[in-house]
């Protein structure tokens, strides 16, 4: 149950991973493909309603 309202409201591992990524990828540490890949990798919905929103 936690760990779906975890990724639910878009806290777990995962999103945080594909957080860092996105802001080395801004700051040109990274390549904007590595977040690409990490969007895959981890099955992540980038069309996804952020549930903040909601």
């Amino acid at each position: 149950m936690r760990s779906q309202l975890r990724r639910f409201f878009e806290v777990n591992r995962y999103y945080i991973v594909l957080a860092a990524l996105k802001v080395l990828a801004e700051e040109g540490t990274v390549e904007l493909a590595e977040v690409a890949r990490a969007i895959r990798k981890y099955r992540v919905d980038p069309e996804k309603t952020n549930p903040a929103l909601s």
